[in-house]
């Protein structure tokens, strides 16, 4: 988060703006150009998380799980920070999420959960 502040990204930022969740909420089932699009990017930044991951020793496995993870709870946290007119979500979200792969450094899971 001090890269976002240092960055100037509290100046900058102008309330409310869309996410790409919003966008894909207010067009699934009604537009499918911009419904794929959304999922081209979700895709993308999924796999750019993954791919750090791996390249830092995570198994395939669960770098994928936890790129899912990390783009999920960044795009919450920033519908929620947009709603609150607040850092605080994206701090808070970025914090946990460190904890989170941190954990998996410290002891990797055997098996990722699979629906």
């Amino acid at each position: 988060m001090r890269r976002l502040t240092s960055s100037g990204f509290s100046e900058r930022r102008k309330w409310p703006a869309p996410s790409i969740s919003a966008t894909a909420l207010e067009t699934t089932g009604r537009v499918p150009d911009i419904e794929q699009a959304v999922a081209r990017a979700f895709q993308h930044w999924r796999d750019l998380v993954a791919d750090v991951l791996r390249g830092a020793g995570f198994p395939e496995d669960d770098a994928r799980d936890l790129a899912l993870t990390v783009i999920s709870t960044l795009e919450g946290a920033e519908l929620t920070a947009q709603v609150a007119r607040s850092e605080t979500p994206l701090t808070v979200a970025g914090t946990h999420l460190a904890r989170l792969i941190d954990s998996y450094k410290a002891s990797p899971l055997k098996a990722s959960p699979r629906a």
